[in-house]
């Protein structure tokens, strides 16, 4: 994740695709993490509160079991800053923000 403002970043919140069992993160130091889950405790989305510095780049790991069958899976998050704005990454694919899109495929086949 980067920062490509020129003011602080203070908490991404993450939503996950119904279809992905997120199950496992790495924890960052400096970083806290909060859980968003359903009414059955399953994990489907994340906050990140800390303070990311202007063109600085993070990466947030997490485990999760994907589905079964072919798809994209869409990734959305808001990125906070210290100004009070925020970048929605809610957008479809060729928007000024876009959300990222996983893509699935199971199997390969041999020449």
């Amino acid at each position: 994740m980067p920062n490509e403002k020129k003011v602080n970043s203070t908490k991404v919140v993450r939503e996950f695709p119904e279809e992905l069992d997120v199950y496992d993160f790495e924890f960052k130091p400096g970083w806290n993490i909060e859980f968003k889950k359903n009414d059955n405790g399953k994990i489907i989305g994340a906050t990140w509160t800390s303070t990311l510095h202007s063109y600085e780049f993070i990466r947030f790991g997490m485990l999760g079991i994907n589905p079964n069958e072919e798809k994209d899976l869409v990734l959305r998050f808001v990125q906070h800053y210290e100004d009070g704005t925020k970048e929605e990454f809610t957008g479809p694919v060729g928007s000024r923000l876009p959300s990222p899109v996983t893509k699935l495929i199971h199997g390969f086949e041999a020449n």
